[in-house]
């Protein structure tokens, strides 16, 4: 999207360029009239651009926002497993204490 308002733009300087020398060429009224249709061109362009860097800023924003977002799941994601790693080795740990009949109790408070 963003890149179409910048082809856009192009554009309209490619018109107003061959407009103006066009009017270089014409009787005086023809030549006031295309030098305004000129100008007006010159004007769209500048506004198109201004929508495409306004364009182009948002979805940048945007961008940011979900990548931080993205983040911060990943993290909470590897805190997660890792807590469930930790739970499922003390388990392990538990099983075996009483397998053995040995320091089942220091195995049940580690869990």
């Amino acid at each position: 999207m963003t890149s179409k308002h910048k082809e856009v733009a192009d554009s309209h300087i490619k018109l107003s360029s061959c407009i103006t020398q066009l009017a270089t060429r014409e009787q005086p009224a023809t030549e006031r009239f295309l030098t305004r249709a000129s100008e007006t061109f010159d004007k769209c362009r500048k506004i198109e651009g201004r929508m495409a860097s306004d364009q182009d800023l948002k979805l940048a924003d945007t961008l940011r926002y979900y990548m931080r977002d993205t983040h911060a799941a990943k993290a909470v994601l590897v805190r997660r497993l890792r807590c469930l790693a930790a739970y499922e080795a003390a388990n392990r740990n538990l099983e075996r204490a009483r397998a053995k009949n040995k320091d089942v109790h220091a195995a049940e408070q580690a869990r």
